[in-house]
C-alpha cells in the first residue's frame, strides 16, 4: 500500500481527479506515478509532473482506441450528462471513456483524459 506521504499534495489531488472516481484506477495511476518518480529521482516524492505523465499515457490510450463516431457521442455526453437514451454508450462505458455515476438518478461523465482531449480539440 502506498503512503500518501510519498506524494506532494497537488500530485495526490491530481491522482484522485484523473481516476474519475474509480478506486481501482486510482490505485493503478498512483502506482504508475510512483514508477515515474522512482525513475526520475529514487527516494523522492511523487510530483505533479509524474502524475501528468500518467494522464498523458491515458490520453494516448484513448486516442488509439476511439473512432471518429465515438467523439460525436462523447460530445453529447459532455453536453447532457443525464442522457436518457444511451445508444452507443456500451463500448465507451467498457473502455471507461464514459463513466456512469449511479448516485441520484444516475448520470454520465467523461473520463478526465477524454475530457482533456475534447477540450484540446476545441482550441
Amino acid at each position: 500500500m502506498a503512503d500518501p506521504a510519498l506524494f506532494t499534495e497537488d500530485a495526490l489531488r491530481e491522482v484522485f481527479r484523473i481516476s474519475g472516481g474509480m478506486v481501482r484506477d486510482m490505485i493503478g495511476h498512483a502506482g504508475d506515478a510512483c514508477k515515474y518518480a522512482d525513475h526520475d529521482n529514487p527516494r523522492g516524492k511523487v510530483e505533479l509532473r509524474h502524475v501528468q505523465r500518467v494522464l498523458d499515457d491515458r490520453k494516448a490510450f484513448f486516442r488509439r482506441l476511439l473512432a471518429h463516431a465515438d467523439y460525436e457521442i462523447l460530445k453529447k455526453v459532455s453536453a447532457h450528462p443525464s442522457l436518457l437514451g444511451n445508444e452507443g454508450l456500451g463500448s465507451l462505458l467498457h473502455l471507461k471513456a464514459v463513466i456512469y455515476y449511479p448516485n441520484g438518478e444516475g448520470w454520465y461523465g467523461l473520463h478526465p483524459a477524454v475530457a482533456a482531449i475534447l477540450e484540446a480539440a476545441k482550441r
